[in-house]
This record gives C-alpha cells, sequence and structure tokens, in this order.
C-alpha cells in the first residue's frame, strides 16, 4: 500500500528527478486555526473595545486579556510574563526599543541599591545600572480583582523594564523613560504627582478620575476596589533583595514617569484602593503593564 506520512513525519523530496516507478504517498498535517487570536505587536486600536479579548504576544506566545477602560485607553488586564529561565533576543520589530536589546535570564540578583552581579554572573554593577528579572512567581496566582488571569508575572527592575535604556547610576536619572520592554505599539503608561484640586498627572491617575473616583489627599490615593477591578491588578507584591515580598497583600507596578534621580512613579495597590502617584526606587522589581498607543 501507499506510504503514510504522519505529522512531525519527515518526507524527502528530490526536485528535478522523476523515477519511473514512483512510489504513492499519503500526507497527513495537523492545522491550527489561529485566526481568532490578534497579535499585540502593532494591534489595529479599533480590535480593542469596551470587552476584554485575548491577545497573543509574538514574542514568546504568552496570551494576555486586554480591555478599553474608562479613560478610553486600551489595557492590559494582566501582568506582563515576557522572560524566564533564557535571556531572551529583543528587536524593534517586536519591542518598544529602537535598537537591539536582551532581556537577561531570571535571577536573583541586582535587586539591590548597592553593588551586584547580573544573572550572567558577569555583568556588575548595582540594581540601578544592572537590568534585573525575577520569573519564580510567574503563573502563581494570588489574591486579585477584575477579570485578569490573576497571575503574578514577572518582577523586573528598572534597568531591565525600560529595555536597558534607563540605567543611570543611583542619583542621576534624568527625564522620563522612552522606550521599553512592551510589545511593539503598546508602551508602560505615564504616572505622576497630585497636583491639588483634583488634578493629577499620568495615565494611572486618568484611569482614576475616568472611573468616577474621588481622590484623597489624605490617604494619597483612590479608595475602595473599583480602580483595582478596571485594571484587574493582582497583589502581585515586589521583589528586592533576593525575595519576593507582599505577594496577596500589594502591587507595584512601573510608570514611565521620573519623580528624581533615584526614583521612578509608579502605581501602589492594596485592598484598600489604589495610589496613582507611588514614588519607588528603580532597583526595585515590580510587575509591568503595558498601554496601547504612542
Amino acid at each position: 500500500g501507499a506510504t503514510q506520512i504522519q505529522p512531525s513525519g519527515f518526507l524527502a523530496l528530490n526536485a528535478g528527478t522523476s523515477p519511473s516507478n514512483p512510489e504513492e504517498r499519503t500526507l497527513y498535517a495537523m492545522w491550527k486555526d489561529n485566526s481568532s487570536t490578534l497579535e499585540m505587536q502593532n494591534l489595529d486600536p479599533s480590535k480593542c473595545t469596551t470587552t476584554a479579548i485575548t491577545v497573543v504576544d509574538n514574542r514568546d506566545n504568552e496570551e494576555y486579556l486586554i480591555q478599553r477602560l474608562a479613560d478610553g485607553k486600551c489595557w492590559m488586564l494582566d501582568n506582563l510574563r515576557l522572560g524566564g529561565s533564557s535571556a531572551v533576543n529583543l528587536t524593534p520589530s517586536d519591542t518598544n526599543i529602537a535598537s537591539n536589546w536582551t532581556l537577561p535570564a531570571s535571577g536573583t540578583t541586582c535587586f539591590v541599591s548597592g553593588s551586584c552581579t547580573g544573572s550572567d554572573g558577569t555583568t556588575t554593577g548595582t540594581g540601578y545600572t544592572v537590568a534585573a528579572i525575577n520569573a519564580d512567581s510567574k503563573n502563581t496566582t494570588v489574591t486579585s480583582y477584575g477579570a485578569g488571569s490573576g497571575k503574578v508575572g514577572n518582577y523586573y527592575n528598572y534597568c531591565a523594564a525600560s529595555g536597558g535604556t534607563y540605567c543611570y547610576a543611583s542619583g542621576s536619572g534624568t527625564g522620563d523613560a522612552q522606550y521599553d520592554i512592551c510589545p511593539a505599539g503598546w508602551r508602560m503608561p505615564t504616572g505622576g504627582d497630585y497636583q491639588g484640586s483634583g488634578v493629577g498627572d499620568g495615565e494611572y491617575f486618568a484611569l482614576g478620575t475616568a472611573l468616577g473616583l474621588t481622590f484623597d489627599e489624605d490617604w494619597w490615593g483612590f479608595p475602595g476596589t473599583t480602580y483595582q477591578t478596571a485594571l484587574s491588578t493582582p497583589l502581585s507584591g515586589y521583589f528586592d533583595y533576593g525575595s519576593a515580598n507582599y505577594q496577596g497583600d500589594r502591587g507595584l507596578f512601573w510608570s514611565s514617569t521620573r519623580y528624581n534621580g533615584d526614583d521612578m512613579y509608579d502605581l501602589d495597590v492594596d485592598s484598600d484602593g489604589a495610589n496613582p502617584a507611588n514614588i519607588d526606587g528603580r532597583y526595585l522589581g515590580n510587575s509591568l503593564r503595558c498601554i496601547l498607543g504612542s
């Protein structure tokens, strides 16, 4: 009978030959339908609506929920999980960077303000100047709000979160971050300080006001869980000095906005509410969300 070539099998085809007695062969194919899953890279903004949909990051095929929230912006509803046990080579075609860069492998070093050696065992500096990620809790589910997966995702210090572009020494950070490890077409949200009279800077703040929340200057945040539910924030904690802290109790999310030479603004959430103008040192390992658009 005919030779049957099953999926994952191999068949040599020799171009230009015409055997006098060719053998009949039957090829079996397995087809995968990807038509319903959109790629994050350069996503058509019209595809992001007020209903959560699933998209895929073509760098590692990780899937995320996204949704257009009350502020009119399209947000990730899950924490970024890019990277792990191996380094990841990133390019401007797939990542919000201007030149090729390698995200290091996961480790526990360089989440410190002082001297350290990176997970490659050779790069030395401080947690401000050496990129660091930790993926130990990548798929761990913790206390969460909203429709997202509730997975902790990866922790990134700011040098890593910025795609190696904001790795200034302690005290010398200048300006806001222009690049990051979000997929191409996406970026870190802006952060910022409370300006009084109900006016605030940054997209974390704008989301709260769009949800109809009143900023409590005394508590320094938006009260209640409405904000966390809209953004689907897991209380993923943060990573520093070799260990994860406050998983299930707090969540910290980087912004692209500078506070001073050491610190950047970030979003701080817990069971009581959300502070969109928190401040943390760049060596800290925080979660990362991305927002669609330039």
